[in-house]
């Protein structure tokens, strides 16, 4: 160690292999702190056909951001699990996938207890001294992440070896420290997993709620009111009052495809919209579309406006085949084009909302028939001749407009949402830096740990 490293360590921390740590925290390989009768080791090799009733296994798969899924486990037979007895699972034990999910760790809870894991799945069971969340925390600590992705071996499958998570070293503070540690991190994983679980049942609710209201069955306020009933039309019942249309039958002017893409443009000139852009969130975001050089006659020819609709024309999968986005904005003044493997639309402002269009076209009714329209070969594709043909239920311009706005708050709802969990995750990132480094360290006057000296 140089000088001028030795001098940058802060009093009461010492340098070691895995960073600059506090002097009262030490360095251990991860087998040295596992129980000797159940070392670190893989789950079984082959676990034959899945047996009704069975013994469970967890494979790569069923671990994912720390939580272990138990749907649709994999079974095998209680004999073929004694013979991998050491991998039968405990309460608190770690297991962590060898492969393709870097820094992955589950906990085993009272739910698994009696279980195995697959060949891909490693299991570390922790000796009573060491706090089993703490060390969850450590080993998926982006630094441990990285230093485990670097040991990964094999060129087909790569993987971590076992020998190697033996013999990985983390940072271990006293046990007092390393529960207090793990409470702090462990409430902002609570906190992470309430806001997805609600960012799901959200959008559940939303997703609901635009098929009740795009088809009728449910009607918002004044509208319901006027309700008289439905009628049977060919895309089924739908309300009295409600009409169906086509694209082309509520659009101002002819569809058009954008202007030829010339890699060499880009980089320079006005913002433009390509197939990638389309597969974000709606609306279309602005900000961050590239730049492309376009001559005042491109500018001209393919200017968008606030309320086109884009659809795109080719898809590797059909799934993704006529995927329509919105450009919805107040700033008029900025030229944005669109790129040629793009369709637009322009709706008819005095019939259609064009939100409200939008929406319909990313509805079950418009996606089965723009799926059904296009056509596949190498890639699948679509024309302007199909898309002008998908229909759109329509009620009147005022309905249209208070079920866009609904689902327009339910979106801003939803964006608040998500904002807060990025910022959640952020958090956990500065306070996992902070706390499993040791530079900042916890007060520990008033945890009570029994059985424990700190």
């Amino acid at each position: 160690m140089s000088h001028l490293a030795q001098q940058q360590v802060p009093e009461g921390y010492q340098q070691t292999e895995v960073g600059v740590i506090p002097q009262d925290w030490s360095v251990f390989e991860l087998g040295s702190i596992t129980q000797t009768q159940r070392p670190i080791s893989y789950g079984i090799v082959q676990t034959g056909p899945r047996v009704s009733g069975g013994v469970k296994c967890l494979r790569v798969v069923d671990i994912s951001n720390g939580v272990i899924s138990r749907h649709d486990l994999i079974t095998t037979t209680i004999e073929i699990s004694n013979s991998y007895k050491r991998t039968q699972l405990q309460l608190n034990d770690l297991v962590i996938p060898l492969r393709g999910k870097v820094g992955e760790v589950g906990i085993v809870d009272e739910d698994l207890i009696g279980e195995n894991l697959t060949r891909g799945v490693a299991l570390i069971a922790l000796k009573g001294s060491y706090n089993a969340p703490y060390v969850k925390q450590i080993i998926s600590f982006e630094g441990s992440a990285r230093r485990l992705e670097n040991s990964m071996n094999g060129s087909a499958l790569q993987e971590i070896p076992i020998a190697t998570l033996r013999s990985f070293k983390v940072a271990i503070p006293p046990k007092t420290e390393q529960t207090a540690i793990a409470n702090a991190l462990s409430d902002v994983d609570a906190l992470i997993t309430s806001l997805e679980k609600l960012i799901a049942k959200k959008r559940a609710i939303k997703t609901a709620a635009m098929q009740q209201l795009l088809t009728g069955k449910k009607r918002l306020p004044p509208f319901d009111q006027a309700h008289t009933g439905y009628k049977k039309t060919e895309l089924g019942e739908i309300p009295e009052d409600w009409g169906i249309r086509t694209i082309e039958s509520i659009s101002s002017v002819p569809m058009q495809n954008g202007l030829f893409y010339e890699p060499s443009r880009k980089g320079r000139g006005v913002r433009l919209i390509n197939v990638g852009d389309l597969y974000k969130p709606a609306p279309i975001d602005i900000e961050n579309l590239e730049f492309f050089d376009a001559n005042k006659s491109e500018i001209s020819t393919f200017r968008v406006t606030n309320g086109d609709l884009f659809f795109t024309r080719s898809s590797i999968v059909p799934s993704g085949i006529a995927y329509c986005n919105i450009y919805d904005t107040d700033d008029m003044e900025r030229d944005v084009v669109f790129d040629s493997h793009l369709i637009r639309v322009r709706v008819d402002a005095s019939i259609a909302d064009a939100r409200y269009v939008y929406l319909a076209c990313i509805s079950n009714l418009a996606r089965k028939f723009l799926i059904s329209s296009a056509k596949t070969a190498t890639m699948t594709t679509i024309d302007q001749g199909a898309i002008k043909q998908c229909p759109v239920l329509l009620p009147s311009k005022e309905e249209q407009t208070t079920i866009a706005t609904l689902l327009s708050d339910m979106d801003s709802e939803l964006e608040t949402l998500v904002i807060r969990l990025s910022k959640t995750l952020q958090l956990k990132q500065g306070m996992m830096q902070e706390l499993l480094t040791g530079k900042t360290r916890l007060p520990l006057n008033d945890i009570n740990v029994p059985g424990v000296d700190i």
